[in-house]
């Protein structure tokens, strides 16, 4: 470091600033040949005109001068921001104590007396120049150091935005439980569930009322009614697993053991319906309820699906299928858990596929 600020690679500028024409020679004589830009000034106006062209990285500067004395040069080059940074050195008959208080109130950084021993003054402007140096060497390295903290900060915050964003998007389309685990462990373990109740709702006509609208208004409204049926499940106790055209499919009792789960998607059917009806589309939806075990797990690596699979997710399926549009429509095995908490009437029975005949039944009242 030492090397470092012995050596200058440009020439520092100095101003010498004295009304008298020999104390400028003989500042000119003691400083030429060592490496600096040497400028000379013989009045305050002088100076302050130099000072701004040139910026000199030390002013040696006489107090006692015609027009604006050094004082008031010192304290017009301060309050500039063009030359506040110049170190200045006063050179001056002025010994008394008061005038030294004064010249380093202005921001003077040195003060010696006239007449001045050349090799004094020598000292002094290298001393005070090494010290510069310093300053401006800690200056540049505090610097690097700010925009280097800076920099890691916005890494920070970067990559803190992005696990958000990463993180809502896997809650978005993932369990809670499953995020959980998938970011614990790294994969989701497949699993069997007991006793789950599975809902699936479909807009009845939605095909046809495709054909007779824009794109726009078809998304906008679907779009619509998937976020009500988004806090419907959230308010029931129901777990979204996905949406599949215009179909919406949702379980109670997967991670979350319940007594009586189809209770809870019964609820949530009759709340998407009411729903449905208040929608301006005139569209109706037909829901399907089954109860039973699930197997479930996690599908992909990057694109993750989650997705349950089962005779159970298929009978679902036949009682929104077969069942009454506008109706909760619930198997004989889903009623037996709600049939002292709401009145039904037997739709007769139904071929399920892998299931043979099967009684249906649609929910009246409670």
């Amino acid at each position: 470091m030492t090397d470092s600020l012995n050596n200058v690679d440009e020439k520092e500028c100095l101003l010498l600033v004295d009304d008298n024409a020999t104390n400028l020679q003989v500042l000119f004589e003691t400083l030429n040949g060592r490496g600096y830009d040497l400028r000379v000034a013989k009045s305050g106006e002088d100076c302050l005109e130099i000072a701004r062209n040139a910026t000199p990285a030390l002013i040696l500067l006489d107090i006692m001068m015609p027009g604006i004395d050094g004082f008031e040069v010192c304290r017009l080059l301060k309050s500039d921001s063009a030359t506040r940074e110049s170190a200045i050195i006063f050179l001056s008959a002025l010994d008394d104590t008061k005038d030294k208080v004064q010249g380093f109130e202005l921001g003077a950084v040195d003060y010696v007396t006239k007449p001045f021993q050349p090799e004094e003054v020598l000292a002094r402007v290298e001393t005070r120049l090494k010290i510069r140096r310093l300053e401006r060497h800690l200056c540049v390295r505090n610097r690097e150091m700010e925009l280097t903290h800076a920099r890691e900060v916005l890494q920070r915050e970067e990559l803190e935005t992005e696990k958000k964003r990463v993180d809502n998007s896997l809650h978005a389309i993932l369990p809670t439980a499953t995020v959980a685990e998938l970011k614990a462990d790294g994969r989701v373990q497949p699993r069997r569930y007991e006793n789950v109740a599975i809902l699936f709702a479909d807009i009845v006509g939605f095909t046809e009322y495709c054909e007779s609208r824009e794109p726009e208004e078809v998304v906008e409204a679907l779009h619509e009614l998937v976020q009500i049926f988004d806090e419907v499940c959230d308010q029931e106790g129901m777990q979204k697993i996905k949406t599949i055209g215009d179909a919406f499919l949702c379980v109670c009792g997967l991670f979350t053991p319940r007594d009586n789960p189809v209770r809870n998607a019964v609820q949530c059917g009759l709340r998407m319906i009411e729903a449905t009806r208040e929608q301006t589309t005139g569209w109706s939806i037909r829901v399907g309820i089954h109860v039973g075990p699930v197997v479930a797990g996690l599908l992909g690596s990057g694109r993750y699906t989650f997705d349950i699979w089962g005779d159970t997710v298929n009978t679902a399926a036949r009682m929104e299928t077969h069942g009454n549009v506008g109706a909760v429509n619930v198997s004989n095995l889903a009623f037996e858990q709600v049939k002292f908490d709401y009145k039904a009437e037997s739709l007769g029975m139904i071929e399920v596929k892998g299931k043979g005949q099967t009684e249906m039944f649609q929910i009246l009242s409670e």
